[in-house]
């Protein structure tokens, strides 16, 4: 069955980490778009610095899903569907986060708020040029983040070096019903159950008139968990996580090896 839309994670899955999109991953998308085929990127990265990757793989049209799956929107910014953590259960995360020393990230529509960011141990302005420039940071205003940071926060987020302090963090909230993800080994993401980068999947699915059999989506760490269940083709990186190879149905070479574009190459040849 021809695939008909092709989702991706950006870090570590369309780009290798600290790497640079390559020109078959361009070609790639641009197969996409002369085929006919939705491609869409699904990341935990806000829209100033998906953007940057849209633009960079040479991608005109379409939507992306940004914010771990906390919204869908078009490329020049307009929200098309969002979901959020419920102003209670937000407030449940932070009191479970604040008793540990962790920074605390917070992503509303159009505002990412930060506290505790000595915790972190690491300059604060090399997350910002992550978020991107353009992007509206808050930074240790504590008044500011639980004022409008709780409010139906898209996704929010624990950072330290402390794996262990991550560990038990991770557990009270799950502990509490919140959905614990990861895609980097300094951090975890929260949302609700119900929430998520497979949710916003299937929405887009719906909304372009493909299957779940007609769906791809790739990945490479447990933030994918949700995305790689949502479609027929699930695939991990080589380089991904344990707990998601065991999930795929294909397992794409490394991300530093064009792992990506083999595999959009391959669905659009009807070689899966």
């Amino acid at each position: 069955m021809s695939i008909k839309l092709i989702v991706s994670d950006i870090d570590g899955t369309l780009i290798p980490f600290h790497g640079s999109v390559s020109e078959r991953t361009r070609a790639a998308v641009r197969a996409c778009a002369e085929k006919g085929v939705t491609f869409s990127i699904a990341t935990g990265r806000w829209y100033v610095p998906a953007k940057a990757v849209t633009e960079a793989i040479g991608q005109t049209d379409g939507c992306m899903i940004i914010a771990g799956g906390g919204a869908i929107v078009s490329l020049s910014g307009e929200v098309i569907q969002e979901w959020g953590i419920p102003d209670a259960r937000a407030e449940q995360v932070y009191a479970i986060m604040r008793k540990h020393d962790v920074m605390m990230n917070t992503f509303t529509r159009g505002n990412l708020y930060r506290l505790n960011t000595r915790a972190y141990g690491r300059r604060v302005d090399e997350l910002d040029s992550y978020l991107g420039g353009a992007f509206l940071v808050h930074a240790d205003d504590q008044a500011l983040f639980e004022r409008d940071g709780l409010k139906r926060p898209y996704k929010m987020e624990a950072y330290t070096r402390d794996e262990a302090k991550l560990r038990e963090i991770a557990e009270e909230l799950n502990e509490a019903g919140f959905s614990v993800t990861s895609s980097y080994p300094t951090n975890i993401e929260i949302t609700e159950r119900d929430m998520g980068k497979g949710v916003a999947v299937e929405w887009l699915a719906n909304k372009v008139g493909a299957t779940r059999e007609e769906c791809m989506a790739m990945g490479d760490n447990t933030n994918d968990l949700s995305l790689l269940g949502a479609v027929g083709w699930p695939i991990a990186m080589g380089n991904a996580v344990s707990e998601l190879k065991s999930v795929a149905r294909l397992i794409a070479p490394d991300s530093a090896d064009d792992g990506a574009a083999i595999m959009i190459e391959r669905a659009l040849e009807d070689r899966l």
